[in-house]
């Protein structure tokens, strides 16, 4: 099975998700689809290489729906140039048609007047509606053929039979069923609330095109001391590329000449630069600022840490929340309850002896309905709240992980990495560091990095190597056998030692018989931490640490940091432990670690945050990902988690609201088909907006 995203043409209303659904999910080959109405896409698993691209589409052609690949681009009915001269054109009609409406209700308009506005008027209606309206129009042979309405069916319907109804009272001049002027005001309006909602929706996922902005064309090649402007697509790993001050730096590399400073906002949202050395490793997109460097190309395609960002945020911008189940349901049987409830309004009211009456009624509740602003309400929200996490470095999975956020009581940190930078250094040390460093040199563990870059002699060879995690390791060189770690493991060993009283991280190496010396690293506190442990206070949430150092560094650090509640001596998997027994108590957990070695505690926790330095992203593991190690945006998201949501619940009420008010009105002649398509045309556009507030939320 292969999971793919698709752009969807055609797509007009919540309904319109539901119509696709249904007739995909009769393939057998699909497994499992989503169908995104703020996104227009469609998530599709399914094998890909049995079921093409064309067979999807024959299923959706008759319903007017069709799947393009990412590549290509959706012409926009609502927002191209054309149509909206033909939208200006028709609120001009609507203008004179409600001029001419108030003068003759209040004012003696002469003969000549009242005869020209009556022959004007249904011209002005035909271009409306034969013009403007032909989406509107089109859905209707498309409802007869395969009996599935959306939105689009219900306002050409009830403009039709209004248009219709007022055709052959202008040939009797029977003026009580004129509905010329609903005509020209509903199709005009809905078509410019539909302009409205489209350029708003396109608002939401800003956020997402600015990143594929970001990405570089090309790039200077630098072959056989030759500079040579070349396509991306033609580097490969390995290459050396030349990226001069004010350059955007175009792949993922490391630095191999030079120094520099690098605007790193893309990725983290933070304004002030990156000082970068020889060795370092650099981000395609960001842009160099200072100096000229040559960088070693390191990833390229979908490897980059860009084209990770990307994919993360397109993925979660079209996940579902369990919420639109509800509105999936109510898509379902929203049109068709709605093209009844007008056939029996108009019955009722004949019955009382009002036809007049019921045909307006009648005509009013298919022109009010409308469940965009239903299908619209969490999409939106969660598009702009994804692409605001992702403007300042808060990277979250899906919409399941920032539903949890909201229920978290307990956050637990690991410190090395987490509290603390993540760039420990050796302070003092007695013994070979050459034999430890060669040991370490096969370790992914933070204190190993210290040990190896302190070292400035050759490593040695080493075999036999084992590690046991979040205790210490074994090797084998020249023959003698030797351990390093702490001193619960050289314990185990049944070592005999002295232990350090030092309030620094220590590693202890010995070979089977003796200690052959002690390390000390130290490790400073992020400049972040104590903001961020502040932050979260506010926000009511309880903090804790889980750390792998000993009592004495645990106890120092949690004091400096203010941190009552705090573990030590714990094994990658002693921390997973005790984060199951606390959510046994119906505690929701919230687990923030540098991925490397908290993987066991990430993946049991509710939520899983992992810092990253930009470089090593581990998004695939984590619930939400913080770029740049700044714990601020820790709490950051839980805001941002429960602003999104506060806002899907507003949007969601007013959804509901509208139809629930408006449609009542509509079946008791309270309302005028002309001012329900006014309703209509800006209930969505008022639920788009307030999810765009979302846009300028302070974190």
């Amino acid at each position: 099975m292969t999971t793919v995203n698709y752009l969807v043409k055609g797509m007009h209303c919540a309904s319109c998700a539901f119509s696709i659904k249904n007739s995909l999910k009769k393939l057998k080959e699909i497994d499992d689809l989503t169908v995104n109405y703020a996104s227009e896409t469609a998530n599709i698993n399914y094998k890909k290489d049995v079921v093409s691209i064309e067979t999807l589409n024959s299923e959706l052609k008759a319903l007017g729906y069709s799947l393009l690949e990412k590549n290509q681009e959706i012409k926009k009915d609502f927002t191209d140039k054309s149509n909206f001269s033909s939208i200006k054109i028709g609120l001009f009609f609507s203008a004179i048609s409600a001029i001419f409406m108030l003068l003759e209700n209040f004012t003696m308009l002469p003969k000549f007047w009242e005869d020209f506005m009556h022959h004007l008027m249904p011209i002005m209606a035909s271009y409306c509606l034969f013009v403007l309206g032909t989406p509107y129009l089109k859905s209707i042979p498309a409802f007869l053929k395969t009996r599935q309405a959306n939105m689009n069916t219900l306002i050409g319907i009830g403009t039709s039979v209004a248009f219709i109804a007022s055709f052959f009272a202008s040939i009797v001049d029977f003026k009580a069923l004129y509905y010329y002027d609903a005509v020209i005001v509903v199709i005009s309006l809905v078509s410019l609330g539909k302009y409205l909602e489209t350029n708003a929706k396109a608002k939401t996922g800003e956020a997402l095109k600015k990143l594929l902005n970001l990405q570089a064309k090309d790039a200077i090649l630098l072959k056989d001391n030759k500079q040579q402007k070349v396509s991306l697509s033609t580097i490969v790993i390995g290459d050396i590329l030349v990226v001069r001050p004010g350059e955007i730096i175009p792949l993922d590399g490391q630095i191999i000449f030079g120094n520099t400073s690098i605007d790193e906002s893309m990725l983290t949202g933070e304004s002030l630069p990156v000082e970068k050395q020889l060795g370092d490793t650099v981000v395609g997109s960001t842009i160099n600022q200072t100096g000229l460097i040559h960088l070693k190309v390191t990833q390229i395609g979908q490897t980059t840490v860009l084209a990770k960002i990307i994919h993360l945020v397109e993925t979660a911008q079209s996940s579902r929340a369990p919420v639109e189940d509800l509105v999936d349901k109510v898509a379902a049987i929203f049109v068709p309850t709605i093209l009844v409830t007008s056939f029996l309004t108009l019955i009722i009211w004949t019955i009382l002896g009002q036809p007049i009456a019921g045909l307006t009624s009648a005509i009013t509740v298919l022109i009010i309905a409308c469940p965009c602003a239903l299908g619209l309400a969490t999409p939106t929200a969660i598009i702009a709240a994804v692409g605001k996490g992702a403007q300042v470095g808060i990277l979250i999975k899906n919409v399941e992980s920032l539903q949890k956020l909201n229920n978290v009581n307990i956050v637990a940190f690991d410190k090395t990495g987490t509290l603390t930078i993540g760039q420990p250094s050796l302070v003092a040390h007695t013994g070979p560091l050459q034999i430890l460093a060669s040991l370490e040199s096969n370790s992914t563990h933070p204190l190993a990095k210290a040990i190896t870059n302190a070292n400035k002699q050759s490593l040695l060879p080493v075999s036999g190597f084992k590690e046991t995690r979040g205790l210490g390791l074994e090797g084998t060189i020249k023959n003698l056998k030797y351990f390093a770690g702490s001193a619960k493991y050289l314990q185990s060993l049944k070592i005999n030692f002295k232990e350090s009283t030092s309030t620094n991280s220590l590693i202890y190496l010995a070979d089977s018989k003796k200690l052959l010396g002690t390390f000390e690293i130290a490790d400073p506190i992020r400049e972040t931490t104590s903001q961020a442990l502040k932050a979260l206070a506010n926000l009511k949430k309880q903090t804790l640490m889980l750390t792998g150092d000993r009592q004495q560094v645990a106890t120092t650090i949690a004091k400096s940091l203010s941190i009552s509640d705090f573990r030590f001596e714990q094994s990658p998997e002693d921390k997973a432990s005790f984060i199951a027994e606390l959510q046994a108590k119906k505690n929701k957990v919230a687990m923030v670690g540098d991925g490397i070695n908290d993987t066991p505690a990430l993946a049991t926790a509710y939520v899983s945050f992992a810092l990253s330095s930009g470089t090593d992203i581990a998004m695939e593991t984590s619930d939400v990902t913080i770029l740049h190690g700044d714990l601020q945006k820790v709490a950051q998201a839980f805001h941002l988690a429960n602003s999104t949501f506060t806002t899907i619940k507003e949007n969601l009420f007013w959804a509901f609201i509208y139809n629930l008010i408006g449609i009542p009105l509509a079946i008791t002649g309270h309302l005028s088909p002309a001012v329900a398509g006014l309703a209509m045309a800006f209930s969505s556009v008022s639920v788009v907006a307030n999810s765009l507030r979302l846009k300028t939320l302070k974190l």
